[in-house]
């Protein structure tokens, strides 16, 4: 798309025409498209990108350039000056007076270059009649890759990593709001696509240490909700979902929104604890159905109030409906005191727990 385009800064319509075909890389020209009109409205994150680009004398310009996206051309056969074939820039920024240039980008996801890519593109560079009135000194050739890749033909290699973290510190700083959003969006596609920066916590002694004591505690959990999960009155609710382990939950799903296995929360900055959940949400107010539970299933109702007066406040618990009017019920309990290290006992309860849930929405079920 040319930069006089009138469609050239609505996103949707930059973004309408990519979808699979053959010989075109879709997330390719997608991400290509997106950052295109990132660099066209936000003068923030053109001047990271220069810099990116070793431009840094030029990454003060203020005024807005020209930006275009699969620009044609024609490239001729050294050997035979009639076997014409067609050749494209992925993206070009180009700047006028006072001090013209042009910056041409080649960009890849995932697939490599071809053998005569650079080459093709170097020589269309320095024809006369390429961006007429642009010093051929002025026209420089990047790469944007997801790894480097460095050439003699081009002026610098840049990453869709090094892109990833420019859009993700530009969004913070952008006065338009919706540029903002977009390139907050867009950051997160990005990081979607296994395109961001790369992130590695630092190790040390103590968490290496912990290693194998955390994975043995995380597989016993596992093996816990499992025979939760395969036991014959359960097995029903949950059908086919499988045991999933969630940054610090580990349970399986069910049918009415049921949920059972345990969490690890850090209440109030102390000490974390690990816990036994069960939820289930009930069709319409149930609330009145509270009275009738017996004094297990009461306390953890209760305890229930403790891990989530931060979180959720549309429980019955707290005696609330969610928005649409429905009854959403969780119960808990601590893996603390006799119930530490006894994996027979944990499973009982989630056991006991989890089938009184299910009553709930059975019973509710049956009333209406």
């Amino acid at each position: 798309m040319t930069s006089g385009d009138e469609r050239a800064d609505n996103l949707i319509s930059r973004l309408f025409s990519y979808s699979p075909r053959p010989g075109r890389q879709p997330l390719e020209d997608y991400c290509t498209e997106a950052l295109a009109w990132c660099l066209r409205n936000s003068s923030n994150l053109r001047t990271k990108f220069l810099r990116l680009a070793r431009l840094e004398p030029l990454s003060t310009r203020v005024d807005r350039p020209a930006i275009h996206t699969q620009v044609g051309f024609k490239t001729t056969d050294e050997e035979n000056d009639d076997n014409e074939t067609g050749g494209r820039f992925d993206l070009a920024i180009e700047f006028g007076l006072p001090e013209p240039f042009v910056l041409v980008v080649e960009t890849k996801v995932g697939s490599p270059l071809g053998l005569n890519q650079l080459k093709s593109y170097r020589k269309e560079l320095a024809r006369s009649d390429a961006f007429e009135g642009v010093p051929r000194g002025a026209r420089y050739l990047v790469t944007l890759t997801i790894m480097p890749y460095p050439s003699p033909l081009t002026h610098s290699s840049v990453t869709w990593p090094d892109v990833h973290r420019a859009v993700f510190q530009s969004q913070s700083s952008e006065s338009d709001v919706l540029v903002g959003k977009v390139l907050d969006q867009f950051a997160l596609f990005l990081k979607e696509k296994g395109l961001a920066m790369l992130e590695l916590k630092k190790s040390s002694a103590k968490l290496l240490g912990q290693w194998r004591d955390v994975k043995e505690l995380e597989m016993q959990l596992t093996q816990i909700v499992e025979r939760l999960r395969n036991q014959k009155e359960i097995k029903p609710i949950v059908g086919r979902r499988q045991v999933k382990s969630e940054d610090v939950w580990t349970g399986v799903y069910g049918k009415n929104n049921l949920w059972a296995g345990f969490g690890i929360l850090n209440m109030d900055g102390r000490t974390p604890e690990l816990f036994m959940q069960v939820e289930i949400t009930v069709p319409g107010d149930q609330r009145k159905l509270v009275k009738r539970f017996d004094a297990e299933t009461k306390a953890a109702f209760e305890d229930a109030k403790r891990y989530h007066k931060r979180f959720h406040q549309d429980l019955v618990n707290f005696g609330k409906t969610t928005v649409d009017g429905n009854s959403w019920f969780v119960f808990t309990k601590q893996v603390a005191g006799e119930w530490d290290g006894d994996g027979e006992a944990v499973y009982q309860w989630l056991s006991r727990t989890t089938s009184k849930a299910f009553a709930l929405a059975k019973h509710a079920k049956f009333r209406a």
